[in-house]
């Protein structure tokens, strides 16, 4: 492919003048200079719209849609992808910040691959305000659709750099997920394309108390069910592809059962544990003995959580 295609940048944001202002700088000082940036602002009620629009007087590359009414951020990118003309489509979230060279080595990356890799992902750093607390370098290529279907061991969608037509074959972000819009996109574009990844440092991805943030679907109890519901969507979305891979299903079933027990609900958990028995056809005594293990345990975190 062209080396030197337009790439549409999509940013949406709500109430982060700062931080969206920090993620715009970082695209328009990118290396790679053909690519249009487009923030999507979902109805602010900070001066976010005042702040981008004395920036776009600067630098014509900058374009800003606003939202009438607060829609979310899966809303606000297929927004941005509704008009967005790049060959490549890549995303930024507005608290994200991209290195200088981020958008340059992975069109050098994807220019060169075969036709049928569709995306490009990078490594990132992770910053919990201004310190760095970690990294993350995933070295997954190739088609990863099994890997996704079990979870989402990627990067986040800051990371990504897609082609436009693929976004074209398998849609924009899923709305009505209030939790992991980042990964089902991302598992959608698997399921049909290749994935390369620049294994080099590309983003700095900010998070708030990163020592809470992997558990707190765990400790929240919206958080919770937001986590449920993105692995019964999946579930549902994906039905076929899990009936032809009994060994995924049930380890997807079996976290969808222990986020049920975390919430209090045991008789889904025993619903869903069958079923995912069931999945991989354990002998029926061992099944047996399983469930039983399974209420007792259920049983005692019951009466652990009522206080008795």
């Amino acid at each position: 492919m062209n080396s030197n295609l337009l790439v549409s940048v999509i940013i949406p944001t709500f109430n982060r003048s700062e931080q969206v202002l920090r993620a715009v700088r970082s695209v328009l000082n990118q290396t790679y200079k053909n690519f249009e940036c487009i923030v999507v602002d979902d109805s602010s009620t900070d001066e976010t719209v005042e702040l981008l629009t004395a920036l776009k007087s600067t630098d014509n590359r900058l374009s800003i849609i606003v939202h009438e009414k607060n829609r979310h951020v899966s809303a606000a990118r297929n927004t941005g992808l509704s008009v967005a003309l790049g060959s490549y489509i890549a995303f930024l979230d507005d608290d994200d910040v991209w290195l200088d060279s981020k958008l340059q080595k992975q069109i050098d990356c994807i220019s060169v691959s075969s036709f049928d890799v569709g995306m490009v992902y990078c490594w990132f750093d992770i910053f919990d305000g201004v310190n760095l607390v970690g990294n993350r370098k995933p070295e997954l290529e190739g088609y990863l659709f099994d890997e996704l279907l079990v979870g989402q061991p990627l990067g986040n969608a800051s990371t990504l750099l897609v082609k436009n037509e693929v976004i074209q074959k398998v849609g924009g972000f899923d709305t009505s997920l209030p939790r992991g819009n980042d990964g089902d996109f991302i598992r959608r574009v698997t399921k049909h394309f290749k994935v390369k990844v620049v294994k080099e440092i590309l983003v700095n991805y900010h998070v708030e108390n990163v020592e809470l943030n992997p558990r707190i679907s765990l400790l929240d109890h919206k958080g919770l069910q937001n986590d449920i519901k993105s692995i019964e969507v999946k579930l549902e979305k994906f039905k076929d592809d899990f009936d032809q891979k009994p060994e995924i299903l049930f380890m997807v079933l079996t976290t969808l059962m222990q986020r049920y027990i975390l919430a209090c609900q045991y008789s889904d958990a025993l619903r869903v544990w069958k079923k995912a028995v069931s999945a991989v056809k354990v002998k029926y005594v061992y099944y047996k003995l399983i469930l039983a293990s399974l209420r007792a345990l259920i049983s005692l975190i019951g009466r652990i959580t009522r206080g008795k």
